[in-house]
C-alpha cells in the first residue's frame, strides 16, 4: 500500500512539474526594437527532426550548422542557429561562469549548459528539456526557449513525412496556410524535387555585420534545361512591399491580369523577385535623389546611407545565388521593377551597365525638372522602356514631363502608357509589351 502510494506521489509530482514547465507562473510581454523597417517580415519558423534545412514561411533556409533534433514534444536547434536566423534582433552573451544570457524582444532569458534552471526576465523557471552542450555546440529546445522566454507562439505540426515544429516568427498568430500543402512544399524541396516552378530561398549579404536572413522568390519555367543557359529577369519591388509583390497568389491587385510566370513559362525567362534590404531602401539611392513631385534633394545620414548600401547589395547578392544554382545566361540579363523599384531599375541599370541587355524601369521616375542633368551616364545607349499607368495617382502628366527631360539625354528610350494602370497595375498591364521589349533586345 505505501509503495503504491508513494509511485502515485510521485507521479503527482512529476506532473505538477511538467505542467509548471510547460506553463510558468508569469507572462512575458515581447517590445521589439522600432526604428528599422525591413521590407520582409516572416510569420513562422519550421524545423524538422534530422534535417540541417529549416524553413522561414516557405523560404528555405539551408545553413544550419548541426542536424535538428526531434524530442517529441520539442526540437533541439543549436542557439547558434536561432542567433542568424532571427538576427539582428537576437544577440547571445556567455559569461565568465559558462552562463549563457539571449536577448531578444526586449526580452532576456540566462541559461546555463547542462542545466534546466534559468532565468526569463527576471523570474525563476525550469526547462522541461534542459539546454545541452554537445561537442562545443549549445543546443537548446527551442520551442521553448522561443515561446516561454520570447512569447512567441509554438506549435506541433503532424505531418505524414514527419513532424514539423512550428515558432512563429513575430508575435502574431502562426500562419496556417503554409499548413497541408505548404509541408508538402517542404517535403518536396528535402527531396530535391522541386526545381521548377516557384523556388523560395533565403541568402545573407556577405558585408552585412548582422547577417540578416533575406528571402528571393523565382519562377523557373517548366523547359528549364540545366544544360542550357536561360535568360533571366531580375525585377526590383517598391517601397512597402515585398518580392511577393509581382506574383498573383500574393499581390490581390494583380490577379484579374494575365500572370508574370506565364509570360516566364511562355518565352522562357526565368525571373527573380529579391528583397530590398529595407522596405524604403532605394536600392542605393545614397545621393538623396528626389522622386516624382519631390522639389529637394536628400540629405542622408551616415547610417541610413549604409543601409541604402545593403538595399542596393540585395537583389544583386539574391541573383548571384541564383547563378550559383541555376544555368543562368549571364549574356543575357533584364532589369525591372516598380515605383521604389522603377527608380531602383534606373540605379542599378546605369552602376551596373555591363550587366544588363535591356531595362525596364515603371509606376515612377526621378524629378528631373530639380536634378538638372543627366545622372545616369551609362544609359545613354541602354535600352530603355519606360512604364507608366495612365491612372497612375502619382501623376501620369507628370511622368510624362520627366521622361521627356530624361530622353534628352539618352538615345535608346521608349515610352508606354498602360491603359487604365494605377501605381500597382500600370506594370502588370505592359507585361506583354516589355517582354516583347525584352525579347527585342536579345
Amino acid at each position: 500500500m505505501k509503495r503504491t502510494l508513494c509511485i502515485l506521489l510521485t507521479a503527482l509530482l512529476l506532473v505538477i512539474f511538467v505542467s509548471a514547465a510547460a506553463e510558468p507562473g508569469f507572462t512575458v510581454t515581447p517590445n521589439p526594437p522600432k526604428g528599422v523597417n525591413y521590407s520582409y517580415k516572416y510569420n513562422m519558423v519550421l524545423f524538422k527532426g534530422g534535417e540541417t534545412i529549416a524553413f522561414m514561411d516557405k523560404y528555405i533556409y539551408d545553413r544550419l550548422t548541426v542536424p535538428v533534433e526531434d524530442i517529441g514534444d520539442d526540437v533541439y536547434v543549436a542557439l547558434a542557429d536561432l542567433e542568424r536566423i532571427y538576427a539582428p534582433d537576437f544577440a547571445v552573451f556567455t559569461g565568465d561562469d559558462g552562463g549563457v544570457t539571449v536577448r531578444h524582444a526586449g526580452l532576456t532569458v540566462a541559461l546555463k549548459p547542462d542545466s534546466s534552471e534559468a532565468t526569463v526576465d527576471s523570474n525563476a523557471y525550469t526547462f522541461a528539456h534542459a539546454p545541452r552542450n554537445v561537442e562545443g555546440v549549445l543546443m537548446v529546445p527551442a520551442m521553448e526557449l522561443m515561446g516561454v522566454g520570447f512569447g512567441k507562439q509554438t506549435q506541433l505540426v503532424e505531418n505524414k513525412n514527419g513532424n514539423y515544429f512550428a515558432i512563429a516568427y513575430g508575435y502574431d498568430d502562426l500562419n496556417t496556410s503554409l499548413y497541408g500543402r505548404g509541408l508538402s512544399l517542404f517535403d518536396e524541396t528535402l527531396a530535391g524535387r522541386k526545381t521548377r516552378g516557384f523556388i523560395y530561398l533565403t541568402y545573407t549579404i556577405p558585408d552585412d555585420p548582422d547577417q540578416k536572413v533575406l528571402p528571393v522568390r523565382l519562377y523557373v519555367p517548366t523547359s528549364y534545361d540545366p544544360e542550357k543557359p536561360m535568360r533571366t529577369i531580375l525585377a526590383l519591388h517598391g517601397n512597402s512591399v515585398s518580392q511577393n509583390y509581382f506574383w498573383a497568389d500574393t499581390q490581390s491587385a494583380i490577379v484579374q491580369f494575365r500572370t508574370l510566370e506565364s509570360f516566364a513559362e511562355e518565352y522562357g525567362y526565368i525571373v527573380v523577385t529579391a528583397t530590398a534590404y529595407l522596405v524604403g531602401g532605394g536600392y542605393g539611392n545614397v545621393d538623396g535623389i528626389p522622386f516624382m513631385d519631390q522639389d529637394a534633394w536628400q540629405t542622408l545620414t551616415d547610417e541610413e546611407k549604409r543601409l541604402c548600401m545593403l538595399s542596393e547589395k540585395s537583389p544583386l547578392t539574391a541573383l548571384e545565388l541564383i547563378k550559383d544554382l541555376y544555368n543562368v545566361d549571364e549574356e543575357h540579363l533584364y532589369l525591372m521593377g516598380n515605383s521604389m523599384g522603377g527608380v531602383g531599375t534606373l540605379f542599378l541599370g546605369n552602376k551596373y551597365a555591363d550587366m544588363w541587355d535591356a531595362i525596364a524601369p515603371s509606376g515612377m521616375m526621378v524629378n528631373m525638372k530639380i536634378i538638372g542633368e543627366n545622372i545616369y551616364p551609362n544609359l545613354v545607349d541602354m535600352p530603355l522602356l519606360f512604364v507608366e499607368g495612365t491612372e497612375d495617382q502619382y501623376g501620369f502628366d507628370l511622368a510624362v514631363e520627366n521622361f521627356n527631360i530624361l530622353r534628352t539625354y539618352l538615345n535608346n528610350t521608349q515610352f508606354y502608357a498602360a491603359p487604365g494602370g494605377v501605381h500597382n497595375t500600370g506594370w502588370c498591364i505592359a507585361l506583354p509589351k516589355i517582354f516583347e521589349f525584352f525579347n527585342a533586345n536579345y
